[in-house]
């Protein structure tokens, strides 16, 4: 689709510019010369071929384009190059400030300029016409190269747009991820501690049990309720995905903690973590 565009604005170039010139003359009867035909058809074909490459060598084309028309205005008619000289060079310049920094435009607009004043000067000499036609081209050639600008920043900032967008969509698609994580981290440390006090409470509770039997009660109300809260705290969060960047134990794998005084199994989960309150006997 590239290359079609491509190639389509510089045949329609063409096009008009057969209908101004040699078009025009035959439909008033007036058939040019065969040299001019030649000349004319020559320089057609190189500044159409070289606008069809436009994008990938723009300043090289602008080029090609400029020096084409000048070399074919000499030896040709009035009005043989009137649309590629013009609308063909505005075309390459356009495409020179889309494709190329903002100081390669200006100077190509410049130089552009300043060659177009010395050949119609050194053509036409100075007149009021030639002066306004300088004028003239002047402008078509800023308008050209300003909407070059614009077209290319406007290009970068719908790519930045872009990459902003999916930069976005990646982090969406990542922080849950992340976050679940963390949590899962956080609920297993803290969970892996109260366990480990219930497991100190109750073998203390154990050890009291003939000496203080007050103490011993208060102990396993303590590490009781210390259970049960864990339980609510593993309840409320669900397990986290496991990350491929993690080790092989999953949370969705529970890791057993086991007291030595009952001998049962503590199946510990990640979650959230809760406020940890320690068990301290009255004096």
């Amino acid at each position: 689709m590239k290359n079609t565009d491509d190639r389509l604005l510089p045949l329609v170039l063409l096009g008009a510019q057969a209908t101004v010139w040699p078009g025009a003359d035959v439909i008033r009867g007036t058939v040019p010369a065969g040299s001019a035909l030649f000349v004319a058809a020559l320089v057609a074909g190189l500044v159409t071929a070289a606008l069809s490459l436009r994008r990938s060598k723009p300043v090289v084309t602008l080029v090609l384009v400029a020096a084409a028309c000048a070399l074919g205005a000499g030896p040709l008619p009035a009005g043989a190059m009137a649309v590629l000289g013009t609308a063909g060079v505005a075309v390459a310049l356009f495409t020179v400030a889309g494709e190329r920094d903002t100081f390669t435009a200006l100077l190509c607009v410049m130089a552009l300029v300043s060659w177009q004043f010395l050949q119609n000067l050194s053509l036409h000499g100075l007149s009021d016409r030639n002066g306004l036609d300088l004028v003239l081209t002047a402008v078509l050639y800023a308008a050209a190269s300003a909407t070059g600008m614009l077209v290319r920043r406007s290009r970068h900032t719908r790519l930045a747009a872009e990459q902003r967008l999916k930069r976005a969509e990646i982090e969406r698609h990542r922080l849950p991820t992340v976050e679940l994580q963390r949590m899962g981290r956080e609920l297993h440390d803290v969970s892996a501690r109260r366990l480990t006090a219930v497991v100190v409470t109750a073998g203390a509770a154990l050890g009291l049990r003939d000496r203080r039997p007050e103490l011993a009660g208060e102990a396993l109300r303590f590490a009781a309720e210390t259970g049960r809260e864990v339980t609510r705290a593993l309840g409320a969060v669900r397990a986290p995905a496991p990350s491929p960047d993690s080790p092989r134990s999953s949370p969705s794998h529970p890791r057993p903690c086991t007291g030595s005084s009952s001998g049962r199994a503590a199946l510990v989960n990640r979650g959230p973590a809760t406020a940890e309150r320690p068990f301290a006997p009255p004096r």
